[in-house]
């Protein structure tokens, strides 16, 4: 492979000019216009292109949103509406272990390690008060809503 020197004297290629064995030139970038949108019409007027013609349009469909208000569950079955089957029913509740027994348990364990004390910290897992208050329809079984002594409520 024989390398090939030009000589300094020389007058450098003109813009534009090709350069055997350079990349090949390319165009500046130039931005496309976007197309145009069609403008609105006035309602009840056929477009231009279609005047003396019967144009047929479809009204979209309405879709209705029916807003409940939040339930609010306590501790306590309470008489509603079950949003799944639609009848009238008094909840079922059963207790489970939430969030705040957990915080509670981890707590006492972490203040009571160092003095050999760490077995008390399982007392709240035998607490009903500090447990989750799940209410369930007695007709279908559907889960309805949850009540947390924490405050966070499904």
């Amino acid at each position: 492979m024989e390398l090939q020197t030009k000589d300094p004297n020389s007058n450098p290629p003109a813009v534009g000019e090709q350069v055997p064995g350079a990349y090949p030139i390319q165009q500046p970038w130039q931005p496309t216009a976007y197309p145009t949108q069609p403008q609105p019409q006035a309602a009840g007027q056929p477009p231009p292109a279609l005047a003396g013609q019967t144009v047929v349009t479809a009204q979209p469909v309405g879709t209705t949103y029916v807003t409940m208000p939040m339930q609010v569950f306590s501790p306590e079955p309470r008489a509603m509406q079950c949003t799944n089957c639609g009848k009238n029913i008094t909840t079922e509740t059963r207790k489970a272990n939430g969030a705040a027994v957990w915080v509670v348990v981890g707590w006492i364990c972490l203040m009571t390690i160092w003095c050999c004390m760490w077995p008390f910290a399982f007392i709240p897992l035998c607490m009903p008060s500090l447990k989750d208050t799940i209410h369930s329809c007695p007709e279908c079984k559907f889960i309805l809503g949850k009540h947390s002594p924490g405050g966070a409520s499904l």
